[in-house]
């Protein structure tokens, strides 16, 4: 009964602490980063093809899952490979270096720019969702600039500026609780001044610095720092830059690597395989439920095994018959004695 008890108490806390763990979770349970080049430069009449990805950052995969794009006169033909998923699953990849990592999944956007096209467009790729009631989204853009035609003919049009991200520095290893440095350069292509908003986006429990506002000069890079403190949550960064061109706002993510923080309090999980870490890692809810159901299946047999074992044996049972030697003796007495017909 007390083994019981002690297991019984074990489950208790266990499912607590699974519960509470779900709670402070701040991975999101759907999400994606959809990622395109930060400008391309094509010719009148050429047909290119623009590489780009999608990476799912959440619990669950995403299902019917569709790309659009805007930003385009009609004469322009686009055609995505490609456009849907039925379901966008959460691809991991592992290594003895980095254990497991998310991959994502790619896709060509093709467009034939027709031989009278001149000037720039900002062109706005959109991912959805269409399976949940909240229909995920999320949205790039990428600056596509027409430099000529095919024919060598240079075409005299003032085009403004991109700015981008280059040089995008990450830490190979981090810390929980220990600050560090994410760096990068932000590039102007223009020959005006341009200004900037940029922002780093990071697990939610994490502390980053501030969305900065930059000014970068014509035809020079701008270095920019945030200083990041990570918890012990694993998760993606990502730098998200924001600027206007021409009557809209280039909204350009650039997606960084996929972080674990060591902690000090389990410095002796590096004895095991990196890949039973990582995998606890990235799937914390499972490996949860996996010791709940370990614990379940340890009580069951435990209390099974003290039913059997407790149990007395046919043999080991207090017996209501005599003893041989003591039925002799009474049958001895009951000779002694005098029936009751020799007493009268």
């Amino acid at each position: 009964m007390k083994t019981k008890n002690i297991l019984f108490f074990v489950i208790v806390l266990t499912t607590l602490f699974s519960l509470s763990y779900i709670a402070n979770s701040y991975t999101p349970f759907r999400g994606f980063i959809l990622t395109v080049p930060d400008q391309v430069d094509a010719q009148a009449g050429q047909e290119i093809v623009v590489n780009g990805s999608l990476l799912n950052i959440g619990f669950y995969w995403l299902h019917n899952f569709n790309l659009t794009y805007s930003g385009l006169p009609t004469d322009f033909q686009v055609n995505f490979t490609p456009q849907y998923w039925e379901h966008l699953m959460t691809i991991r990849a592992w290594d003895p270096v980095n254990g497991t990592y998310k991959v994502p999944v790619p896709f060509n956007m093709t467009i034939k720019i027709p031989s009278t096209a001149t000037g720039a467009y900002a062109i706005n790729v959109t991912g959805q969702e269409f399976q949940t009631w909240k229909q995920i989204h999320n949205s790039s853009v990428f600056v596509l600039r027409i430099v000529g035609t095919i024919s060598g003919n240079v075409t005299p049009v003032a085009i403004q500026g991109t700015i981008s991200i280059s040089e995008l520095i990450v830490p190979e290893t981090i810390q929980e609780l220990q600050p560090f440095n994410v760096s990068f350069n932000l590039v102007n292509s223009g020959d005006k001044v341009q200004t900037a908003n940029i922002s780093l986006q990071a697990p939610a429990d994490w502390t980053v610095t501030a969305e900065q506002s930059v000014d970068v000069p014509a035809n020079t890079s701008v270095p920019v720092i945030f200083t990041v403190i990570p918890t012990a949550t694993s998760g993606n960064l990502a730098v998200v830059l924001k600027y206007p061109y021409q009557q809209t706002v280039i909204n350009i993510t650039k997606a960084g690597p996929y972080l674990i923080p060591s902690t000090n309090e389990t410095q002796v999980s590096q004895l095991l395989p990196s890949g039973l870490i990582s995998f606890v890692q990235e799937n914390s809810v499972l490996a949860i439920i996996i010791v709940i159901v370990i614990v379940i299946l340890a009580w069951y047999f435990a209390s099974t095994y003290s039913f059997y074992t407790k149990r007395k044996k046919p043999e080991e049972m207090k017996k209501q018959i005599e003893s041989p030697e003591k039925i002799e003796t009474i049958s001895q007495e009951e000779a002694i004695q005098p029936s009751p017909e020799n007493v009268q």
